[in-house]
């Protein structure tokens, strides 16, 4: 609680949250940098005054999780998902 209460009094004058559930092969990764982008260089607000957050849930939490969780948690049998290199 005490690294969310941080996260939201950070001071910026511009502040976004994107919702994902979906990894999508990372296709929501565009859409946040589609906005920093057009908030950086379309509006001209300097990057250090931009403050973007991406709220994971569902499917796309899979992407928190480092290589401990997986193999404790069996998450890729669990959810049917194969790693490309190994399999």
């Amino acid at each position: 609680m005490a690294d969310f209460d941080r996260l939201i009094k950070i001071r910026a004058p511009v502040k976004q949250v994107f919702d994902e559930t979906q990894i999508g092969g990372g296709r929501f990764l565009n859409n946040i940098k589609n906005s920093l982008n057009g908030l950086q260089y379309g509006l001209n607000i300097p990057a250090d005054q931009i403050k973007i957050v991406s709220a994971m849930h569902g499917p796309a939490n899979m992407l928190n999780f480092d290589d401990y969780i997986w193999e404790k948690y069996q998450i890729g049998e669990w959810l049917k998902v194969d790693d490309p290199l190994t399999g």
